[in-house]
């Protein structure tokens, strides 16, 4: 069971998650809520975890293909996309597993109550789809092999400044 001060905070993920009718499991030893969801890119689907931690609420997003740790010019590769990916990141982070080859983007926020709880998940679930869509080409091109960290993450951050461009020219 979640701790005291965290207790409130598991309560208002629940409800928000229940709210939107989203199917998840929950973990009660470290009140974590995990789900699946579909994406318009070369994964298909992503898994969503949300983990309460005192104070801080964590979103994490799972890259559902792993590298290959035995690989080590993959894992180097890797590490260096990681880097790249993070560079200009102003919330949330990119983490690699070097014991397991495990992707995961990571943001978070604290909570300050179960009134903004709801808001906040929203933009951050939002956040953590849209930041693994922007690199989804990248990760696969580095972990296939067909691309290196730079190029990968390089036209990744380009497709992504000209489709801002196209937003706001439209918006015009």
């Amino acid at each position: 069971m979640p701790r005291n001060n965290s207790i409130e905070a598991v309560c208002a993920v629940k409800e928000y998650l229940d709210s939107h009718k989203l199917h998840y499991s929950f973990n009660d030893e470290h009140s974590t809520f995990r789900m699946r969801f579909g994406m318009d890119n070369r994964f298909g689907s992503l898994e969503i975890a949300i983990a309460v931690r005192g104070d801080t609420i964590a979103v994490h997003s799972l890259c559902p293909i792993s590298v290959n740790i035995k690989d080590k010019a993959l894992m180097v590769e890797a590490s260096m996309m990681v880097c790249r990916m993070n560079y200009g990141l102003t919330f949330g982070k990119f983490e690699l597993d070097l014991r397991d080859g495990e992707l995961v983007f990571v943001s978070g926020f604290p909570f300050i109550n179960s009134e903004t709880t709801g808001a906040m998940l929203t933009r951050a679930i939002a956040y953590v789809m849209w930041v693994f869509d922007r690199y989804a080409s990248a990760i696969i091109g580095v972990l296939l092999g067909s691309d290196t960290a730079k190029e990968a993450v390089e036209y990744a951050d380009k497709n992504a400044s000209k489709n801002k461009d196209d937003e706001e020219d439209s918006s015009d």
